[in-house]
Order: structure tokens, then C-alpha cells, then sequence
């Protein structure tokens, strides 16, 4: 089995002394900024095009504060909270520059994370380690972003922020996969391949369905399958409405006086494995409060006994008709599927799914033609469990290196009956 490690250089990462508005004031180590108004915007010294990067944000005092990103092009002695060249989180919970209501209000001691994603495109903000959602994925556009602070208008109080780039602990735990934006800090994505004693080097992954395996239902038992729930609010909101494919003002409602408690589920005609579930908030945004906030996700051959597959906490939506879309790890065959939450977000009354989707999964293994980085880091597991080599791979992926015969990224695959074969065991390689 093999390791990929890459070596990142560290940078000393603080706020700008010569890239910012001539009011802001620098001190702690210029890690401490005070903005005074609109006509001051301070940048970070470093900037990034790429890859995946976290930071915090301390505020000491806000006043119209705004924390965000801005590129090259940002003017950063006059507004810029407008333009393309800037992202914002507010203070008043808006994003910037689109002036819509993003996520909550932050106050003086709250700790703002940043998680800015250049492979994807994302940005997304933590209010003290809760996630406000993706702010933004347009991100690419503006080239090279550096990491900012600025104020939108005039104000008689400077905001005061304190940030760290990595250069200490951070308060809240980094996401896998992201790195401090100083380089000094990394979740690593642990990558393997396997070699079996035949000298091939395989991976292993599930290739995830685009479209729910559930069926647009018109009643809770057509056109096939069964919708369930504990119990309803009334006929309008049954469970089917949960997989009606339309964005409603709520969906599903449970009964009043449920508070956060119940389960919404699925029964399918026969079992099948679900590799990936969503659930979707609902088009009337006054209805947020009422989604589920903590759950487990269940399978079951009877409805009697059930099976955990996954467990959220802490779940928030704050933009309408959005999907949150999580992963089974090693996905096994049940008949029934349920959503069984324990906490919803802040409704006393009842709880509402707009939609929750299903997602199947074809499980695949990927022949390797070398050891190389490019390989890591295009085909490397990044986790691996027990069961994962129990799987029956119904799918081999055959992976060239030969660009006279394949161009650049294009494979070539082919169906091949993998319950014959059976893993010896795996061998370590420093």
C-alpha cells in the first residue's frame, strides 16, 4: 500500500501594510486590523489560485464589519462591497455583493471561519464551527483572491477583527481535505492504493447516481413504492410530498406538536443499495427553522429493525430550495429508508423536508497503470474501512497512461465479474 505526501511550503501569512485603505490601523503582528469605514479595505499579503483553504476571523468590535475575500482588481480605499471583485459575509447576515440575506447575525466574540474552495469554486462561512452554507460558487472568476476585511459604510465605531491563518491553533477543527492559508496547518486527505500479489495497484470507490432513486410519487403509494412517516400534519402535507420532485412553500409536515422529532422514509419494491441521500430545504424561507437539525440515517429489510448509516449534527440551512447531500460509506441493500431526527432547527411546532432524495451507488475498482502523484491524486481512497474490501465490485475501470492511445484523463472500462476473485491480502510499502 502506498502513501502520497506533497510538500507545501509555509508562508508567513498576516494582514497587508502596503495593500489596504490608509485608515486601517495593523498591530498584534499586523494579525489585528482596525477598519474605520467604507474608504478602507486591508488584504492579506498572500493570495491563492488554488486548492482548498482555512482561516478564522476573531471580531473584537464590528460596526458594518464585513469578512470575506477580494482579488487583485478590489479597490481598497474606496467601497467595493458591490462589485465582482469582492465576497462578503455581513454582519447583519447578508452576503455581498448580491445584498441577500445569507446566514446569522455575528456579534462581538464570534469566531467567523472561512472555507474557501478553488477546486470547486466555493465559498462558505462558519458562525463559532456552524456552517452558514455556501455562500458563493462563482469563486473562479476572479482569479487570485486573497483573504479581507472592510466596512460598507460610514460608521463612529471601527470594526476590529483579529485573524488567524494558521500560525496557531484554530478554534474550530479544520475540514478534511482543507489547509491553514499559511501552508503550517493541514486535515490531510489520506490517499492509498492497493497492490494485490499480482503486481496490479487498484483502487476502490462508489460512482454515485445523478438522479434520486426514488419516483416522482403522486400519493404515498403511487406510481410504486411506499412514502411513510410517524405522523402528518394533515393530508396536504403528507409524506409523499417529500417526493413530489416539486420545491414546495413547506413539503412534508409533521404533526403539530412534534417539535423536533419523528422520521420520514421510503419503501422501495425491492432492496437496493443507497450510496448518497439529500435533503432539500423548501421554497418558503420563513419555513428554515422548521428542517431537521440532528438525525441518523436508517436502513431496514422489515421496518422493525433498523440500521444506522449515517449520523448529522448541527444541520442549518439558510438559502431556499437547497440540497445538502451526504454519503453512505459502504452502501448495503435495504428495502426501507428513513430520515429519523431527533432535533429540528428551532421549531417548536412541527418539522418540515421540502424533499429527501436517494441515491444509488455502482461500486467500482480502478486498475492503476503506475505509482505517480497525478494517480494519487486522481485515484487515491481516501478512507478505507473493514467492509469496503467485502464489497462485490460490479465494475472495473482500466486506467491508461498511454496518451498516444488515449488523450490526456480519458479512460476506458468494461464490465467484468468480480465475485471470483478475492483479496489475498495487502501488501506495505515504505
Amino acid at each position: 500500500m502506498w502513501w502520497v505526501v506533497r510538500k507545501v511550503a509555509i508562508i508567513d501569512v498576516t494582514w497587508d501594510v502596503v495593500n489596504k485603505g490608509s485608515g486601517v490601523i495593523l498591530s498584534n503582528a499586523n494579525l489585528t486590523a482596525k477598519v474605520p469605514n467604507y474608504n478602507n479595505t486591508v488584504r492579506a499579503t498572500h493570495g491563492k489560485s488554488h486548492g482548498k483553504w482555512y482561516w478564522e476571523i476573531t471580531v473584537s468590535v464590528y460596526n458594518w464589519l464585513l469578512i470575506g475575500i477580494v482579488n487583485r482588481d478590489a479597490v481598497l480605499t474606496s467601497t467595493n462591497s458591490s462589485t465582482q471583485n469582492a465576497r462578503y459575509y455581513w454582519e447583519n447576515g447578508k452576503k455581498l455583493p448580491e445584498n441577500v440575506l445569507y446566514g446569522k447575525n455575528f456579534v462581538v466574540g464570534d469566531v467567523i471561519s472561512i472555507l474557501l474552495n478553488l477546486d470547486s469554486g466555493t465559498l462558505e462561512f462558519w458562525k463559532n464551527g456552524v456552517s452558514q452554507g455556501i455562500s458563493h460558487t462563482n469563486i473562479k472568476t476572479m482569479g487570485e483572491v486573497f483573504p479581507a476585511v472592510s466596512a460598507p459604510q460610514s460608521g463612529a465605531t471601527e470594526s476590529t477583527v483579529t485573524a488567524n491563518f494558521g500560525a496557531s491553533s484554530f478554534v474550530y477543527p479544520m475540514p478534511k481535505g482543507f489547509s491553514s492559508f499559511d501552508c503550517r496547518q493541514r486535515h490531510w486527505d489520506s490517499r492509498m492504493l492497493f497492490q494485490t500479489s499480482t503486481e496490479n495497484r487498484v483502487a476502490f470507490y462508489n460512482k454515485f447516481n445523478t438522479i434520486t432513486a426514488i419516483p416522482k410519487m403522486t400519493s404515498n403509494i403511487t406510481p410504486s413504492g411506499r412514502a411513510f412517516a410517524k405522523d402528518i400534519y394533515s393530508t396536504s402535507y403528507d409524506a409523499w410530498k417529500a417526493f413530489n420532485q416539486v420545491d414546495d412553500t413547506e413539503g412534508y409536515a409533521s404533526k403539530t406538536g412534534s417539535g423536533g422529532v419523528g422520521f420520514l422514509g421510503y419503501e422501495f419494491d425491492k432492496p437496493i443499495a443507497i450510496a448518497k441521500y439529500a435533503v432539500r430545504s423548501m421554497a418558503g424561507s420563513s419555513h428554515l427553522n422548521k428542517l431537521p437539525r440532528d438525525w441518523t440515517f436508517e436502513g431496514s429489510h422489515d421496518g422493525d429493525k433498523w440500521h444506522v448509516l449515517d449520523t448529522q449534527k448541527n444541520q442549518t440551512w439558510t438559502t431556499i430550495n437547497t440540497d445538502k447531500d451526504y454519503y453512505i460509506d459502504n452502501p448495503k441493500s435495504y428495502k426501507m429508508y428513513r430520515l429519523n431526527w431527533s432535533a429540528n432547527n428551532g421549531n417548536t411546532g412541527y418539522t418540515d423536508v421540502n424533499e429527501l432524495k436517494m441515491y444509488r451507488g455502482v461500486n467500482v475498482v480502478s486498475y492503476i497503470p503506475t505509482v505517480s502523484e497525478k494517480y494519487f491524486t486522481a485515484y487515491g481512497m481516501d478512507k478505507i474501512a473493514q467492509e469496503t474490501l467485502k464489497n462485490n465490485y460490479d465494475k472495473v475501470q482500466l486506467i491508461s497512461n498511454k496518451e498516444s492511445d488515449l488523450n490526456e484523463g480519458k479512460i476506458f472500462e468494461h464490465n467484468i465479474d468480480l465475485k471470483k476473485y478475492e483479496v489475498k491480502g495487502i501488501r506495505n510499502h515504505d
